[in-house]
């Protein structure tokens, strides 16, 4: 097979990052787009010498949890954003649940029980406070193709926090190929950075900080999943009022990602 060929395929179980598994002849692709036991066109986009890739580009068995994207840019042809609008939220759930339990068989060689909790906002969508684009050459802001350099250009992303405004960022004259990192803080204020000449502040209600986050450090971009997650830490770990509790991470000296949640 080579990059182009389309073939009729069974989709078998989900995998990391956003595949499913089917097999042809003997080889392996990993499938975007696609659910677990569908019957899809595939086309190859990648080939390696263990296995292939490829986007369900057909359906012509369609699954149950299959449903319309609310985004109209989540296709296989589309930005790379979202893996899994094409299906309902309640089998997304379940879908991650398995990905989790096959990497802790695979990797720990345990089987473990795993529920993925929903959090708000229930309908998957502008849950995400913190977007990274790209511009293209027409000076507008774009997302990349699933695995390409190619961008696609949007003025709109139904993932993306509503208060982010990106049309109003498109109407500035952006410097092609930068890098632009849009975030809204937990006070309702949009912050831009453009290619690291601007830091901005995410403050969360609840931790105790002033973080100052370039737009190279990781932070988390789901609105509800700061809290959540601290929630967790609180209840599992027995803390009681007066303990100091630090959240430390360095990935590199030279990138200067160090900080921490001072917990009250």
């Amino acid at each position: 097979m080579k990059i182009g060929d389309r073939i009729n395929v069974e989709i078998g179980p989900i995998a990391h990052g956003g595949h499913c598994v089917a097999r042809h002849d003997g080889q392996v692709i990993f499938v975007r787009h696609a659910i677990p036991g569908e019957r899809v066109i595939v086309e190859i986009t990648e080939q390696s010498s263990k296995f292939l890739r490829g986007n369900a580009v057909e359906i012509l068995e369609k699954s149950p949890h299959r449903v319309a994207p609310k985004c109209a840019y989540a296709r296989w042809d589309g930005c790379g954003g979202c893996d899994f609008q094409h299906i309902n939220l309640d089998y997304q759930r379940e879908l991650k649940g398995q990905i989790i339990q096959e990497q802790f068989r695979r990797i720990a060689k345990k089987d473990i029980d795993c529920v993925v909790e929903a959090v708000e906002p229930h309908d998957g969508l502008h849950w995400r406070t913190r977007m990274d684009f790209t511009v293209s050459e027409n000076r507008k802001l774009a997302l990349f193709k699933a695995r390409s350099h190619d961008v696609v250009e949007i003025d709109s992303c139904a993932i993306a926090d509503s208060r982010i405004t990106i049309n109003d960022v498109n109407s500035q004259k952006l410097p092609r190929g930068s890098k632009v990192d849009v975030a809204i803080s937990r006070s309702g204020k949009q912050s831009i950075a453009i290619e690291n000449r601007e830091n901005f502040e995410l403050l969360e209600e609840g931790v105790t900080e002033t973080l100052s986050v370039s737009p190279q450090s990781f932070w988390q971009s789901h609105i509800n999943a700061p809290r959540t997650l601290v929630d967790a830490v609180k209840n599992l770990s027995g803390m009681k009022s007066g303990d100091h509790v630090f959240d430390l991470y360095g990935e590199s000296v030279s990138l200067h990602r160090q900080w921490y949640l001072l917990l009250e």
